[in-house]
């Protein structure tokens, strides 16, 4: 488990936001609890932007 509180949660999505260029919907981060979650939401994100392009 990640342990993050909510402020940790909030720089989370900014720098992937700013990163990645990909909007964090609000109800996205509720099941991601381990770095594989993450990761794989990452992935996701980004073949779904290459997908529309």
């Amino acid at each position: 488990m990640l342990d993050l509180d909510s402020l940790d949660y909030i720089d989370l999505v900014v720098a992937l936001e700013s990163n990645f260029h990909f909007k964090v919907q609000p109800g996205d981060f509720l099941p991601l609890v381990t770095f594989q979650d993450f990761y794989n939401y990452i992935q996701a994100q980004i073949e779904k932007k290459e997908a529309v392009s």
